[in-house]
């Protein structure tokens, strides 16, 4: 569970980063920060979870989450895309990094979870 907790410093780490070097697109790093972010926590707390009743169990969060992922992402970026004005690059280069690095930190959790 610390690791969760550094998850939440990083990702409040890279949106303090990013905001301080253009402020002017605040709102637009905040969301495109916003659902990796979020989605990588709540995954991470089910494996936790699932790790501790039974390591087999993790297999099935990684599929639920996986395909969950999928759709709730689609639905994000659609509604972001149509119904929100704001400057398209600094969102779309928020969420591909925050995905990238968040999901590439989740791997090695994953990877150390299962090592140990």
């Amino acid at each position: 569970m610390k690791t969760i907790f550094y998850f939440v410093l990083i990702g409040v780490g890279l949106f303090g980063l990013s905001a301080g070097i253009n402020p002017e697109y605040i709102r637009e790093l905040f969301w495109g920060i916003l659902l990796p972010w979020l989605v990588v926590l709540v995954e991470l707390f089910f494996i936790y979870k699932a790790k501790e009743k039974k390591s087999e169990l993790t297999t099935k969060v990684l599929l639920v989450g996986f395909v969950s992922k999928m759709f709730l992402f689609a639905i994000y970026l659609s509604l972001i895309i149509y119904f929100y004005s704001f400057t398209p690059l600094p969102f779309v280069i928020s969420f591909s990094g925050s995905f990238i690095v968040f999901h590439t930190l989740e791997a090695i959790v994953l990877k150390s979870l299962f090592q140990s």
